[in-house]
């Protein structure tokens, strides 16, 4: 590869990461369930601290609440994409806001489930 060209491939991945930490701070300002699913998080890690878990828990546990938030993310750009093409009621537009709420509540319901199965061993000790 080029020297210019590895140039041009740093000042994106910067770029490109300003965008990413704009669009998590855009979610965490405008989307409440967001600071709902990181109250949720540190009360899951505060948990895993007085049970005293192993590195494992904490890590499947920290990969369940990113893939929340990730899909929260998409949710979200779901819901900004409809409302930009429509502000009138359409039904498929709601289905649309539907089912990208009912993708972050799916996702949430597995960390639940893998929550309970990963506390389960030091809560009956």
């Amino acid at each position: 590869m080029k020297r210019e060209s590895q140039g041009n491939l740093f000042k994106r991945l910067i770029r490109n990461t300003i965008h990413s930490i704009h669009g998590m701070k855009v979610l965490l300002k405008e989307e409440k369930s967001t600071i709902l699913v990181l109250l949720y998080a540190i009360m899951a890690f505060l948990g895993c601290i007085l049970l005293q878990v192993t590195f494992k828990v904490y890590f499947i546990l920290g990969i369940c609440f990113l893939m929340i938030l990730a899909t929260e993310l998409l949710n979200t750009a779901i819901e900004n994409t409809v409302d930009l093409v429509t502000k009138e009621y359409h039904e498929l537009a709601k289905k649309a806001k539907d089912q990208g709420s009912a993708a972050t509540g799916v996702v949430a319901l597995i960390t639940f489930f893998i929550m309970i199965y990963l506390f389960y061993p030091y809560i009956i000790k």
